[in-house]
Parts: structure tokens; sequence; C-alpha cells
């Protein structure tokens, strides 16, 4: 294993793809992301291409030779480690999970290294194999060193058959269990939306959505923003000191006239579907360009507050982003009880195209800050 990199000195803040991160936030904030298994592996090169500031890379597989086609030698905020080789000798999972645990376990104490002193945390790993099923334990792991975990997964292609499929809801109950929120992108969207584009471009497609998603939680965590929140609003969210809740992840992006409409219908019907009866918290993050107006603003949140009765609401603008443009991207944080009657999970086929984008579903907490 590589020695872990040492903090960089004191700078003025710094901007890079769209993310600014102010020194005092960069000074206090350790946040990774982690990628796992095949689907992982071309994730990761897709973000070391498009890398964002001061996070710290983490990619692993049970299979030697896909690991070592990641190349970022010159980058020192990137790690890779080839995990559970003394039980696969490096030459992947086969697609079996009944070893997930003993690989997991030969190589606990390593994997913990990684994450440590991570006070954030972001596990990408697709669904249906066997290396991505080591998911949740890893988040697991996390959430005993007190480390806030979401994980960004994607559920297999249909024609990938049955017992894909099973893998991969199982994976994700014991994700949703466990984890601080759950992200899961769908690949059928792919066949909906980019059906006659060449494979490694419709890939990239998916891959720039789960980008997007990141860097808007990122953001999120680390932009000082024009209406601010503190991270205590944040993590008063995503943590609670007794007890249990359930939380969801929401986010809605619109571009062009009638942006706030769109991106706001977007987060509605995300929360339709969501597990949560009583919303107790609300945290709305509005990512924006330089045309943005209050009235804008105020029509974005009477909307929202329209639709999910929260009783507490918190508001976060981000810095304006020329590149944006007419766009606008909204995540909203959701903190409540679980419904006394769940609402039923609908077949991803028969979902319009926009809820299939970016499903998010709710992840329960069990743990007790310190």
């Amino acid at each position: 294993m590589k020695d872990l990199p040492v903090k960089p000195p004191d700078k003025s803040s710094i901007t890079d793809g769209g993310l600014v991160v102010h020194k005092k936030l960069r000074d206090r904030l350790n946040i990774g992301i982690l990628t796992l298994g095949n689907f992982g592996n071309n994730m990761m090169r897709f973000l070391l291409r498009n890398r964002l500031p001061n996070v710290r890379y983490i990619a692993m597989d049970t299979d030697r030779q896909h690991l070592a086609q990641i190349k970022a030698e010159s980058f020192n905020e990137f790690f890779s480690e080839v995990i559970g080789e003394s039980i696969t000798h490096g030459r992947g999972t086969g697609g079996n999970i009944d070893r997930v645990q003993e690989i997991f376990e030969s190589d606990k104490p390593n994997i913990a290294q990684y994450i440590n002193d991570l006070h954030f945390l972001f596990i990408i790993a697709g669904l249906g194999g066997g290396t991505g099923a080591i998911a949740p334990l890893i988040a697991e792991l996390a959430k005993t060193k007190d480390i806030l975990t979401i994980m960004v997964l994607v559920y297999p292609f249909s024609m990938e058959g049955e017992h894909k499929k099973e893998i991969a809801t199982k994976v994700l109950e014991a994700s949703s269990r466990v984890a601080d929120g759950t992200i899961v992108f769908h690949n059928e969207t792919l066949i909906r939306h980019y059906a006659d584009m060449p494979i490694e471009r419709a890939f990239d497609q998916l891959n720039a959505q789960i980008f997007d998603t990141i860097q808007t939680m990122i953001n999120l965590i680390a932009d000082s923003g024009t209406i601010n929140v503190s991270l205590g609003d944040i993590e008063d969210i995503l943590c609670k000191k007794e007890g249990d809740h359930d939380i969801a992840i929401l986010i809605g992006e619109g571009t062009g006239i009638n942006r706030n409409e769109i991106a706001t219908q977007r987060i509605i019907e995300q929360f339709q579907h969501c597990k949560l009866n009583a919303v107790h918290k609300l945290l709305l993050y509005v990512q924006r360009g330089e045309d943005f107006k209050l009235i804008d603003l105020q029509r974005v949140v009477d909307k929202l507050k329209h639709q999910i009765s929260a009783q507490n609401i918190s508001i976060r603008i981000s810095t304006p982003y020329k590149d944006m443009g007419d766009t606008i991207r909204i995540i909203a944080l959701l903190k409540g009880s679980k419904a006394d009657k769940p609402t039923e999970e609908p077949d991803i086929l028969s979902l319009p195209p926009e809820e299939l984008e970016s499903k998010i579903i709710t992840g329960s907490l069990h743990r007790k800050r310190k």
C-alpha cells in the first residue's frame, strides 16, 4: 500500500471543474471516492480525466489485470489496491458472491487504512457482480469510523439475466441498510436514450451523470455559497445522535426558460417514490448560473415547500458558475420517518425516462455520533 498523502500547504481558494473549495473547508474536510470492480474501474478512468481538487481517489478490485488498466502515475491523490488476492489470486470473483465476506475480511485492515481519516466517502460500484457486492461491507466499515458514506450504485441491464438481477437486489437492499444515502442509476436508461450510440460513448453518458451527481454533492459540502448553511446543518440531516431515521437524496436539473419548473418537478417525482412519511428536515442546495434571480429562488422553494411539507427548511445557494448558463441543479436532502406502508418500488422499465435517469432510494441510519 502507498503512503497516504500529506496535506498540501495552505493556498488561496481553489477553483477547478466547477468546484470552489475554500481554504478553511479544505483544511478540515477529507473527501474520498472509492470505486469497486469492473464498472468501478471504468468510472475511475472517467473521474481521473475530470479530476476534482482535494479528493482522494481509491480504486479497488479483485482482478489485478483490470485494475492495472487505470493509469494515473503522476497523480499523488490516486491509489489502487487488489483486494482478496490470497483468495482469488488476482483473477476476480467470477461473479460469485459466496466468498465476498471472506474476501473483505482478508483485506479489511488494508481497506481501512485508505479511509481512516476521511469525513465523507462516496462508494461507486456496479450491481450484479461479485466484487461490487463488497460495497455494503466497506460502507459498514466506514460507519464504524464515523465517516458519512454515500453509495452510488448501478443496476444491471435486464438483458444480463435474472441471476444478476437477484444479486443486484440483495446488494442494493444491504447497501440501503448501512449507507447514509444510496443513489441508484440504471443501465437500462442507456438503451432508452443512447441505443444508437457507440458503446463507449453511451457508457460515458452514464459516467457523466454519475460524475455530475458526485460533484454536486461535494459542492454542497464544500461550496461557501451566496446563501449558506453550516456543515452542522448538513451533518444533522445525514446523522442522528440517538435512535433511527431515514434520509433521501433527491436531485433535479432543468435547462432553458422552464428550468425552475423542470428541476423542481423532477425532485417532486422522486419524492413521490420516496419511502419517507413525515419529513422533519429539508435542506435545499441550488447550483446555478449567473442569471439566477431571487424570484427564481422563491418560486423553486415555494413549489417544493408545497409538495414536501417539512417542519424545518434550510437553503444553500451556490456561488454562480459561468459554465452552467441557463441550467440549474437542485439537490434536496430530506430527513424523516419511514412510511407505515412503504411505497412499492415500480418496475424500472415502467418508469418514464426522466425518472430512470437517477433513481434515489433511502438509507437507514443506526449510528451514534461521537
